[in-house]
């Protein structure tokens, strides 16, 4: 998916965790306009199903990562899922480790632009964790997915409080993108996600592996020059 950016010669490679292609669409061009928009098909429904599927060779590239899954050190899931950032990245600079909010329980996206502006390099990837919950946007929901089925199945949460905590998580990470994208000096940049993530449809939530659910394989691909923004 992303092996035709990653050849060129410098880039920066945004990476929205949990980032629906329809959420995305609908709220793209208010924060940054401009670019060129496609639905590409992620190689995985969870995160480490798309590292894995992904990222198969080395990269001579700085990764900046708020995701649990890649750090500095190899990590091993329950699940028998296994991904080292070290084998695969040049230098991975690790967030999650060293940037988390007890308070919000995420890595806050003004954490990764003051971490992404001071390791600038010819090639990055730059991952925020938003708009995977928790939402800490405009309208709050600080709990993970679980947390907020449950609520839901309990009658205290309604789908519509949900969804509109996702787009407003997904709101406030762009509104950190665009402010960002403005201070790097790379011309390419390209906006993606990892997976999408289910928000009630069937009853179901979060972002389950080896899913071929469209909501969930359906990913923005968001092209754009940084020269081109106001």
């Amino acid at each position: 998916m992303l092996e035709g950016v990653m050849v060129r010669k410098e880039w920066a490679i945004i990476i929205l965790d949990a980032c629906r292609y329809d959420y995305f669409k609908k709220v793209i061009y208010n924060y940054i306009p401009g670019g060129v928009l496609q639905a590409r098909r992620s190689p995985g429904s969870c995160t480490l199903e798309f590292l894995n599927n992904e990222f198969k060779g080395f990269y001579d590239c700085v990764v900046i990562s708020s995701n649990g899954f890649l750090q500095d050190r190899p990590i091993k899931h329950p699940d028998g899922w296994y991904f080292s950032g070290p084998e695969h990245f040049k230098k991975v600079v690790n967030l999650f480790s060293h940037n988390w909010s007890d308070e919000l329980m995420t890595v806050p996206p003004w954490e990764v632009n003051k971490v992404a502006l001071e390791n600038i390099e010819d090639r990055m990837l730059i991952w925020y964790i938003q708009p995977h919950f928790p939402a800490i946007g405009k309208v709050k929901l600080i709990m993970n997915a679980n947390q907020i089925k449950k609520m839901w199945k309990a009658g205290r949460l309604s789908l519509s409080t949900i969804r509109l905590a996702y787009e407003y998580n997904l709101r406030l990470v762009l509104s950190y993108v665009a402010e960002l994208i403005r201070k790097l000096p790379h011309n390419l940049i390209v906006i993606t996600s990892d997976h999408g993530e289910l928000l009630g449809e069937g009853g179901k939530f979060n972002h389950p592996c080896c899913s071929n659910s469209p909501i969930l394989r359906t990913v923005p691909f968001y092209v754009i020059n940084s020269r081109n923004l106001a």
